[in-house]
């Protein structure tokens, strides 16, 4: 290939850093948008409809997982798809005596890992950009983007993996 034939304008921008450059403005602007939700009640509002169907650990697993997915489709942000859920349920998580890294793991599994799916996404976009092909092209073969909340759901249900608060821990 011949590199004098690259356009001036996109040696430009790969050798000044692009989008890379302003990643810390795009986490500042999505950062933002999170804590005017959170500040506005929004949030507490769709906690406690989401909290109405839950009477299982399974029901908050799979709250766990809409939620996570729900907001990587809005935001097509995995930094957001997984910080505000995260902070929305860790109090019910502690209600129903389940430890943390089950939380933890739930918004990795629906959260981080869903974004590349998303069209939208910087994640998809890269990956479309990459491979050269459209986002749902590549989705059949990503199966470690969507069988992670699957697997959530289903250990939710099943209470496999799944670990207790002990009573006698300080």
């Amino acid at each position: 290939m011949d590199i004098s034939a690259i356009p001036e304008e996109v040696v430009s921008l790969v050798t000044q850093g692009g989008m890379q450059s302003m990643t810390s403005v795009i986490l500042i602007a999505f950062s933002a948008f999170a804590g005017i939700i959170t500040k506005a009640g929004a949030l507490e509002v769709i906690m406690s409809a989401l909290l109405k169907f839950v009477k299982r650990t399974g029901d908050l697993i799979l709250s766990t997982v809409v939620s996570c997915i729900t907001m990587a489709l809005v935001t097509g942000n995995s930094y957001l798809s997984i910080i505000v859920p995260g902070d929305l349920f860790k109090e019910t998580y502690k209600k129903k005596n389940l430890h943390a890294k089950n939380l933890s793991r739930t918004l990795e599994d629906s959260g981080t890992v869903v974004v590349p799916l998303i069209p939208w996404s910087s994640a998809g976009v890269y990956m479309a950009g990459v491979l050269g092909v459209s986002t749902l092209s590549y989705a059949p073969w990503a199966i470690f983007c969507y069988l992670g909340f699957i697997f959530a759901i289903i250990l939710g249900y099943t209470g496999i993996g799944i670990t207790r608060i002990s009573k006698n821990a300080d």
